[in-house]
């Protein structure tokens, strides 16, 4: 997922859209933590007694072990969400993708789980359109596969290009949806 829209809504239609039809889907959600949420802990707390896993984590936290759980949590055929489009600490490993003709930054993690997983990524956005009205959408299924060892940067780096280019036409058709207060696009040298 992305900073585009609502997340605690997206988790919610995602989890309730697959619920229907696979009754014993699992949903784990990687989540920020800011100092002093108040709002925000409230609904964390809603979220997770309906069912949904949540791993918080604070910026410039690493926590390796926090990635195990998610690639288990694939293998045994439940959901796994992270954020696509903000690096969470200094030192994280990122893939620098084109970005509305310029250079970004985006995780590398969604994608690893993805290759190591076996499972696809859902790029997935909730934002609004009227008063009490959203909209959710879902692209297809993007395998992250790597025949060899050799071609695994390559793998990650189109995913994670086509995950920015989703990303592109979504904030451009809803601009004022897309809450990311951090810096995303890299600097070019002279600027």
């Amino acid at each position: 997922m992305s900073h585009l829209g609502h997340w605690e809504l997206a988790a919610h239609m995602l989890f309730k859209l697959y619920k229907n039809d696979h009754p014993d889907i699992k949903l784990l959600l990687y989540l920020g933590r800011k100092h002093q949420e108040q709002i925000e802990s409230r609904q964390k707390e809603d979220i997770a007694a309906r069912g949904i896993e949540m791993i918080s984590i604070t910026e410039n936290e690493a926590a390796p072990l926090d990635l195990v759980k998610g690639i288990q949590f694939l293998r045994k055929g439940g959901f796994v969400s992270m954020t696509g489009d903000r690096c969470w600490r200094d030192d994280q490993r990122f893939l620098s993708v084109r970005f509305l003709n310029h250079k970004a930054r985006i995780p590398e993690a969604p994608f690893v789980l993805a290759l190591l997983s076996g499972a696809p990524i859902f790029i997935f956005f909730t934002h609004r359109t009227g008063s009490y009205q959203y909209n959710l959408r879902v692209f297809p299924p993007l395998h992250v596969s790597a025949p060899h060892r050799e071609d695994r940067q390559q793998a990650l780096q189109c995913a994670a290009q086509l995950y920015a280019d989703t990303l592109e036409e979504m904030v451009q058709q809803a601009p004022f949806e897309w809450f990311h207060f951090e810096p995303f696009i890299e600097r070019e040298k002279g600027e």
